[in-house]
């Protein structure tokens, strides 16, 4: 189960609500992780996260917390860590997603509509173990992203930092180096 609360902090703290979420069509208490959050430019919520079966979860809600829709994304060796919204009342989400318990997760973000219809999906695969930790939307409506990659066979990560494109297309990426291991976890743009 996935415990949301809100808290109102203009006055004395209290819980205003507390909600339980579940992953569609489960017949059985499945453990979920909540990974981000994020507020849609049209007042509702996109929660993201994985279940232990590791499929991604995508939830909206409203300010009360009622589910406005509930979907899965990808197969059972994906995640999704980081959302923001996109301009169009929607989101983009992004983490990390592999063909099974012996390849190497790669990368990826997906776009979603304000209804949770699938835009795009882009994966960028190097054939090293990868995840997105945070993305943002940029001022030219694409996104920025960062996180971590394995490119070495030091067994030392290294941090990433890209951009794509509104469609999703990558604009450029940098992996940067330290001779010790490191990871991004959190990008602005400035």
């Amino acid at each position: 189960h996935i415990s949301l609360f809100t808290f109102d902090v203009i006055s004395q703290p209290s819980i205003t609500w507390q909600k339980w979420y579940d992953r569609p069509g489960n017949p059985f208490p499945v453990d979920n992780s909540v990974t981000d959050l994020c507020e849609s430019n049209l007042g509702n919520y996109f929660i993201v996260g994985y279940d232990i079966i590791r499929k991604a979860l995508i939830y909206k809600i409203n300010d009360y917390g009622d589910t406005l829709f509930t979907k899965e994304f990808g197969n059972n060796f994906s995640r999704a860590y980081c959302v923001t919204q996109s301009s169009d009342g929607g989101c983009v989400f992004a983490g990390g997603i592999a063909d099974s318990n012996y390849s190497p997760f790669a990368i990826y973000a997906t776009k979603m509509n304000s209804n949770g219809s699938i835009q795009w999906n882009s994966v960028y695969s190097d054939n090293y173990n990868s995840a997105v930790y945070d993305i943002q939307l940029t001022v030219d409506n694409g996104y920025i992203g960062c996180g971590i990659i394995d490119s070495n066979s030091s067994n030392l990560n290294e941090g990433l930092l890209f951009k794509i494109n509104s469609n999703g297309n990558i604009q450029w990426r940098k992996i940067y180096q330290a001779g010790f291991s490191k990871s991004f976890q959190s990008v602005l743009q400035t």
